[in-house]
C-alpha cells in the first residue's frame, strides 16, 4: 500500500528537509566525537607514556636489586629521586605514586605530603580519588580515572584525567594525570562552531526551502484555481506558460485542458441547439401520435364495450340454453325410464303368449285325439248297425266339435305366434329406442358440460373485457392528459 499518496507535498518536503538536517547533524556529531576522541587520545598517550616509562624503570631497578643484592629501600629512594627530576609536557607533567593503603609515596609537585595517607580525600563531586585509583590498579592492573583537582592559578578545581598502573613487587600504584580543562574548552569551542554551522546551514536550507515551497505552493494554487474555473466553464483564465520546470509542464497541460473546455462548450452549445430542435420536432410528433392513439383508444374502448355487452348477452343466452338442455336431459331420462317399463311389460306379454301357445298346443293335441276317438267310434257304430246309430250321431257331433276345436286352436295358435313375433319386434324396437335415448342422454350430458364450460369462459371473457374497457379508458384519459 503506497502511504505517500495520502501525504501532502508540503509534509513530504518538510520531512525531506528534516531528514537532511538530521543526517547532517548526525554526521556533525559523529565528526565532533571523533575530534573529542582525538584530543583525549593525545592526552592519554602522554600520560600512558610517562607511567610506562616509570613502570619500566621500576622493573629495571627490581632486576638490579635482585641481581646485585640492593636493598628495597635504596631502590625506592633512587626511583623517587629520579621521578622528582623527570618532568614532561613543558614541566607540567609528572608521575606520582601511592601504595595500596592510600599513602602518598611520590609527589614531585609537593614532596612534603609524601608519607601522608590520602585514602579519605574526595573531590568536589564527592568521589574518593585515591580509593578509585587503588581499586582500578588492584582489579584491572591499569586504567583511566577522572576526578577534579586543584590547578595552580585557578580557584575552582579542574577536571583531571589520570592513567594508573600497579607495580605489585613494591605495592606501588603509579599514575600520571593531566588537566582536561583545555580539552573541555576545545570541545566547547568545537561544539559551538558545529552548532553555529548547523544553525547557519539550517537557516540557509530552511530559507531556500521556504522560497521554493512558496513559489511551488503559489504556482500550484494558481493552477488549482485555474482548473476550478475551467471546471466551472470559465475560459477567461490566464496561465503562466513561461516556466520551464514541472510546474510549467502542468500549466501546459492545463492550457490544453482550457482549449478542450472551449471546444467542449462549443460542442455542447451545438448539441443543445440540436437537442432543442429534436425536442421540438419530437413534441410535435408525440402530440400527433398521442392524438392518433387517443382516437384509437376511444375506438378500442367502444369495441371492447360492445364485445363486453355481447359477451354478457351470450352468457345469458348460454344460461337459457343450459336450462333448456337440462330440461331436455330430464325428459330423455324420463323417456328412458318409460321405455324400460314398456320393454318390461312387453317381455311379460311375450312370456304370457308363449304360455298361451303351449296351452293351445295342448288343446289341439286333445282335439286331434278326440277326433281320432270320434272316428273310431263312428267305425264301431257302423259295425253295430241300428244299435250303434245313436252312438254314431254322438260320435259325429264329437268329431265336428273336435274339428271346430282344432280349427279354433289353430287360429288361436296363429294369433299367438303373431303376438309373439310382434312382441319380439316391439322388444327390439324398444331396446333400440332405449339405446337412442341413452345416446341422446349422454350427448345431452356432454352438451350440459360444454355449455357450462362455455358459460364460464363467456363470463371470464366478459370480466376481462370489462377490465380491458377500464384499462382502455384509463389509457385514453392518460393520453389526453399527455396531449394537453
Amino acid at each position: 500500500m503506497n502511504v505517500l499518496k495520502y501525504i501532502k507535498i508540503r509534509t513530504k518536503l518538510i520531512c525531506l528537509i528534516s531528514l537532511i538536517l538530521v543526517i547532517f547533524v548526525g554526521f556533525s556529531i559523529s565528526a565532533l566525537q571523533e575530534n573529542f576522541k582525538h584530543l583525549e587520545n593525545g592526552k592519554i598517550e602522554k600520560i600512558e607514556s610517562a607511567v610506562d616509562m616509570a613502570y619500566t624503570r621500576l622493573v629495571d631497578l627490581k632486576q638490579k636489586m635482585d641481581t646485585r643484592g640492593l636493598s628495597e629501600e635504596y631502590v625506592r629512594n633512587l626511583f623517587k629521586s629520579e621521578m622528582h627530576s623527570m618532568w614532561y609536557d613543558d614541566g607540567k607533567g609528572y608521575v606520582f605514586a601511592y601504595d595500596s593503603k592510600g599513602i602518598n609515596m611520590l609527589q614531585p609537585t609537593d614532596p612534603s605530603i609524601e608519607g601522608i595517607s590520602e585514602w579519605d580525600d574526595v573531590d568536589v563531586t564527592g568521589k574518593y580519588i585515591v580509593r578509585d585509583m587503588v581499586s582500578i590498579a588492584k582489579t584491572k592492573g591499569e586504567g583511566l580515572t577522572f576526578y577534579h583537582y586543584a590547578k595552580p592559578g585557578i580557584t575552582e578545581p579542574a577536571r583531571k584525567m589520570a592513567f594508573i598502573k600497579y607495580f605489585e613487587p613494591f605495592d606501588l600504584v603509579l599514575g600520571s594525570g593531566v588537566y582536561m580543562d583545555d580539552v573541555d574548552l576545545q570541545k566547547k569551542e568545537m561544539t559551538d562552531l558545529i552548532i553555529l554551522k548547523i544553525l547557519i546551514l539550517s537557516a540557509f536550507v530552511l530559507a531556500l526551502f521556504f522560497l521554493i515551497f512558496i513559489d511551488f505552493n503559489n504556482a500550484l494554487k494558481r493552477i488549482k484555481t485555474n482548473m476550478v474555473d475551467l471546471a466551472n466553464n470559465d475560459t477567461s483564465v490566464e496561465l503562466d506558460l513561461t516556466r520551464k520546470d514541472e510546474i510549467g509542464e502542468m500549466a501546459e497541460c492545463v492550457n490544453v485542458f482550457k482549449f478542450n473546455t472551449i471546444e467542449r462548450m462549443r460542442l455542447e452549445q451545438e448539441a443543445e441547439a440540436e437537442k432543442q430542435r429534436i425536442e421540438a420536432e419530437s413534441q410535435a410528433k408525440i402530440h400527433e401520435i398521442t392524438t392518433d392513439v387517443a382516437s384509437s383508444s376511444s375506438l378500442v374502448e367502444e369495441h371492447i364495450s360492445g364485445i363486453s355487452t355481447a359477451a354478457s348477452e351470450l352468457s345469458s343466452t348460454l344460461e337459457d340454453i343450459g336450462s333448456k338442455v337440462d330440461e331436455t336431459s330430464n325428459m330423455t331420462m324420463l323417456a328412458q325410464e318409460e321405455a324400460e317399463k314398456g320393454n318390461a311389460t312387453i317381455q311379460e306379454l311375450n312370456v304370457s303368449a308363449i304360455k298361451i301357445g303351449e296351452v293351445v298346443k295342448l288343446i289341439q293335441e286333445i282335439a286331434e285325439k278326440t277326433n281320432l276317438l270320434a272316428l273310431n267310434a263312428s267305425i264301431e257304430a257302423a259295425r253295430a248297425g241300428e244299435e250303434g246309430r245313436g252312438f254314431a250321431v254322438v260320435a259325429e257331433e264329437v268329431k265336428k266339435l273336435a274339428l271346430q276345436t282344432s280349427a279354433a286352436t289353430s287360429d288361436i295358435y296363429s294369433q299367438v305366434n303373431m303376438i309373439q313375433a310382434n312382441s319380439d319386434n316391439s322388444v327390439t324396437s324398444i331396446e333400440n329406442i332405449g339405446k337412442q335415448i341413452n345416446s341422446i342422454n349422454e350427448f345431452t350430458q356432454h352438451l350440459v358440460v360444454s355449455m357450462t364450460e362455455q358459460r364460464t369462459a363467456t363470463n371470464d371473457i366478459s370480466e376481462r373485457m370489462a377490465q380491458a374497457a377500464d384499462g382502455a379508458k384509463a389509457v385514453s384519459v392518460r393520453i389526453n392528459e399527455i396531449r394537453d
